[in-house]
């Protein structure tokens, strides 16, 4: 006996919608992805890198936009959006993706699971899933690396330090973006 799918009207819609939409609309739209490719193909490593040399200049504002966007960028993509590379630089301003629905505690969590540490005996756990108390004076650090520090991104780089290896990635902006859209499903 054959079993019958349930009726999803999304199934239907989209497609029909596709079809009913204007010629011109579509050719907009065909015009206005494949100006965003060439952001897209834009490596996350590089802006990673921008930003991080961003953090470190104290000068004026305008030499940090140069660092940001420096002129063969500009001219790489003028005629292009940047709608992928703002889409990343400016999460909070992003409406078309949803929220996440996960804070520190959750990250810390997926973090320790991720990694395959001890949650009750690794020191690294402990420091992940605790990163809002201070070290008692018992546990010193014979190098300690940093102060100590009750910021999230700190704790973590400092934990994942020695696990990362500091070959840049190959990942594209457009990568990046499609595995946070996925999160969010």
């Amino acid at each position: 006996m054959k079993q019958v799918k349930d009726f999803d009207p999304k199934d239907v819609s989209e497609p029909l919608v596709k079809a009913t939409r204007n010629p011109v609309e579509q050719e907009e739209e065909l015009r206005f992805q494949t100006k965003e490719r060439k952001a897209s193909q834009l490596l996350f490593a590089d802006l990673c890198h921008r930003l991080e040399r961003v953090t470190h200049e104290v000068g004026k504002r305008h030499r940090r936009l140069e660092i940001l966007f420096p002129r063969p960028l500009v001219q790489a993509l003028k005629g292009c959006s940047p709608y992928p590379l703002f889409r990343l630089l400016l999460p909070h301003i992003d409406t078309t993706r949803k929220n996440y629905s996960i804070k520190h505690a959750g990250l810390a969590k997926l973090y320790v699971e991720i990694l395959g540490l001890d949650p009750r005996h690794s020191r690294d756990a402990q420091k992940l899933l605790r990163y809002r108390q201070p070290r008692p004076p018992r546990e010193l650090d014979s190098t300690p690396k940093r102060p100590c520090t009750f910021d999230w991104p700190e704790v973590l780089e400092d934990i994942l330090a020695t696990r990362v290896t500091q070959q840049a990635s190959r990942a594209t902006l457009g990568e990046i973006s499609e595995v946070l859209d996925q999160l969010t499903r």
